[in-house]
C-alpha cells in the first residue's frame, strides 16, 4: 500500500495546484459573489486535504477531496453563472 501511494504522490501535488487555481477566482472577476466565495473556500479546502493526503495513512483526506471535486464541478450550475471562466 505504501508503494502504491508513493507511486501516485504526484496527483496530490496536482490537486494542490488546482486548489490554488480556484483561489485565484478573485483575478478572473466572477460577478456572482457567492460563487466566488464558495470556489475560494473549496480551493483552500482542496489544498488542505491534498496536503494531508500526502501521508499514506490519511485515506479519508483523499475521499474528502474527491467529494470536493464534485462540489466544485456543481457550483457553476447551482449559481447559474454566465461566466465561462468560472
Amino acid at each position: 500500500m505504501k508503494a502504491e501511494h508513493g507511486a501516485n504522490r504526484w496527483a496530490h501535488f496536482v490537486n494542490i495546484g488546482l486548489g490554488s487555481w480556484l483561489v485565484t477566482q478573485l483575478l478572473i472577476g466572477v460577478p456572482e459573489s457567492m460563487l466566488r466565495i464558495d470556489e475560494i473556500a473549496c480551493g483552500l479546502l482542496l489544498m488542505l486535504c491534498a496536503g494531508l493526503a500526502l501521508s499514506w495513512q490519511l485515506r479519508w483526506a483523499r475521499w474528502l477531496y474527491a467529494g470536493l471535486g464534485s462540489v466544485v464541478m456543481a457550483l457553476p450550475f447551482l449559481f447559474s453563472t454566465t461566466n465561462g471562466a468560472a
